[in-house]
């Protein structure tokens, strides 16, 4: 949009536009093969989007339901210009006892953070998100040992952590390259709710990107132009405030219901142009 100021001399115009938000801004979900990849890519140009976060099944589950493939990632990266954030210790549910199977096998956690590293060392467009939705009561200090970590062994790819029921907490990064996040759905927030607790974390000087938010956790059959509205509502504020955000797109593996049924509500992503 454009704005005219009139000043003192007569006849003289200045035109200023008005700035796009700078922000990150995308989708999440599980790739199933290159092919759904190629759809997430068209999606992701037609809606102006920066980023795709990129979920995995963790190793030590049983049930491997999206399993993990760097190859994934390498394709998303030569097809598009896009960034990636890769979650590749995906906890689900978000409960206890997954957050106990994922301290049992903490080795395994940081061997998947290590091989997205080693494959895409100090990528500006790799993102490696930590874990996924890890509950307990010690995700601080886990996460700033991973952090630490990390950067002693020169790493300077993006991080991502997503915490559940914390207290939003500083981690120190000497790149300041790591950011936060929580995951938002509106079936249980107010949009008035999720930006008050955005903005506390931004008051503690956190950098986020909360790379799961959507209309209703319960997925797509819970859908309603209301919690569509306030989703839309939520992304808009938080692109004017820095924030980024990932909508959550996949119903049980599969993009056939999520995004058809966003669409159908009408989903709206503001304009914002990306920061890479």
């Amino acid at each position: 949009m454009l704005f005219s100021f009139f000043l003192g001399v007569a006849g003289s115009v200045t035109t200023v536009e008005a700035a796009t938000p700078t922000a990150f801004l995308g989708i999440s979900g599980f790739p199933k093969s290159t092919a759904e990849i190629d759809s997430v890519i068209s999606i992701m140009d037609a809606r102006g989007l920066n980023f795709y976060r990129m979920g995995f099944t963790p190793s030590w589950y049983s049930s491997q339901v999206t399993p993990f493939r760097l190859s994934y990632i390498q394709y998303f990266l030569d097809h598009s210009s896009k960034m990636v954030i890769v979650d590749p210790n995906h906890l689900h549910p978000a409960n206890e006892a997954a957050s106990a199977s994922a301290r049992s096998h903490w080795s395994a956690v940081k061997s998947r953070i290590y091989q997205v590293l080693g494959a895409f060392r100090n990528n500006n467009r790799v993102t490696i998100e930590l874990i996924n939705e890890y509950v307990s009561s010690d995700f601080y200090s886990r996460m700033q040992a991973l952090v630490t970590e990390i950067r002693n062994a020169g790493y300077t790819n993006r991080i991502v952590v997503n915490k559940f029921a914390q207290a939003w907490k500083v981690i120190n990064d000497p790149l300041r390259r790591t950011y936060q996040g929580y995951h938002y759905y509106f079936n249980t927030w107010s949009v008035s709710g999720a930006i008050s607790n955005i903005k506390l974390a931004l008051s503690k000087g956190i950098k986020l990107i909360c790379t799961e938010i959507g209309a209703d956790y319960r997925e797509y059959s819970y859908f309603n132009s209301g919690t569509v509205g306030e989703l839309n509502s939520f992304l808009s504020q938080c692109a004017s405030l820095g924030v980024g955000n990932a909508v959550w797109m996949n119903y049980h593996g599969s993009w056939s219901n999520n995004w058809p049924r966003y669409k159908s509500l009408s989903v709206r992503f503001p304009t914002v142009s990306s920061p890479i």
